[in-house]
């Protein structure tokens, strides 16, 4: 994933594309921060990841704000924040589907009852989520998404 990322920054510098290189160079700062916090100097698959999840989010806010303001800044802040949304897809595993996540939150649950042997009720939310967590690839789900379904599994 690392590698791709530096390939598509050469490729968007050799097409002179600014607003390509801004945002993918913003996704390799990120990932590049995230590795330097945990010691390391080379960046890894899993630090792409969780830079471009952390921007995806970032830019979904942004278009939130800016589509209800009426002005050709907020336009173009918010074709900018778009564009950032879209190009971190690239890095993002397969995002599951709402119905695959529900799916993947009533397995847990099942599991979970049938080894506690009782009923799971919404105190026991954490656990389900920690199991979720473990079970799926980070940055393939929606956490809002995914905390939903579990509420709603547990009730």
């Amino acid at each position: 994933m690392h590698l791709k990322l530096r390939e598509d920054i050469k490729s968007s510098l050799k097409a002179k594309d600014k607003e390509t290189t801004m945002a993918l160079r913003s996704i390799f700062a990120l990932a590049q921060d995230i590795g330097l916090k945990e010691n390391r100097k080379e960046i890894t698959n899993d630090d792409v990841v969780s830079a471009a999840k952390k921007l995806k989010k970032e830019g979904e806010e942004g278009c939130e704000i800016y589509k209800v303001i009426d002005s050709p800044i907020a336009d173009d802040n918010y074709a900018r924040n778009f564009r950032l949304v879209e190009l971190t897809k690239d890095y993002l595993p397969k995002q599951y589907t709402d119905e695959e996540m529900s799916d993947v939150v009533s397995v847990i649950i099942g599991v979970l009852e049938h080894s506690l042997g009782t009923a799971l009720t919404m105190k026991d939310m954490g656990k389900v989520m920690k199991e979720v967590k473990s079970q799926l690839p980070d940055g393939s789900y929606d956490g809002k998404k995914m905390s939903d379904l579990v509420k709603e599994g547990l009730k």
